[in-house]
């Protein structure tokens, strides 16, 4: 049984977004209803508060503009790799480098298991956790045997 999958870098970026966005039109909307009421109490100070909301919800509908663009490039992604030729994951594919390079193989397989739709990953489960294995393990060979300290990334 496949783990429960991280939430994609994507829905996380539209949710932070939305949230953004929210707050940012409600104290615009909360700091022009306080400059009314200075502007109707005392007649005077209030255009501070008025331009800090206008400026609040101009940055909140922004946010709200960047959300629509970020959703449609999202559904383009998904269409697109939907009609993408995907082929079986060749052994060939992970075969020599340094250490540095398998961490990038590594990377390389969380992604497109990422991508993959929960059929397909769990059709596929096994032969990606050995694939895993596999190049988590070559990579501490790599390491050892380079002489790589596998603890600190480069630089």
């Amino acid at each position: 049984m496949p783990p429960i999958r991280a939430v994609p870098r994507s829905t996380r970026l539209c949710v932070g977004l939305t949230v953004v966005g929210g707050i940012l039109v409600i104290a615009g909307l909360a700091t022009g209803a306080v400059g009314e009421t200075l502007r109707l109490d005392r007649g005077h100070g209030w255009h501070g508060a008025v331009l800090a909301a206008e400026i609040l919800i101009a940055t909140g509908m922004s946010g709200g503009m960047l959300l629509v663009a970020a959703v449609v490039v999202w559904h383009l992604s998904i269409q697109w790799r939907r009609h993408a030729p995907r082929g079986p994951v060749s052994r060939e594919t992970f075969a020599g480098g340094s250490a540095q390079h398998k961490m990038t193989q590594i990377k390389d397989l969380y992604r497109a298991a990422e991508e993959m739709e929960d059929a397909e990953l769990s059709a596929r489960w096994e032969e990606l956790r050995q694939r895993q294995y596999e190049l988590i393990r070559q990579y501490f060979e790599q390491a050892r045997v380079g002489g790589t300290d596998v603890g600190r990334g480069p630089g």
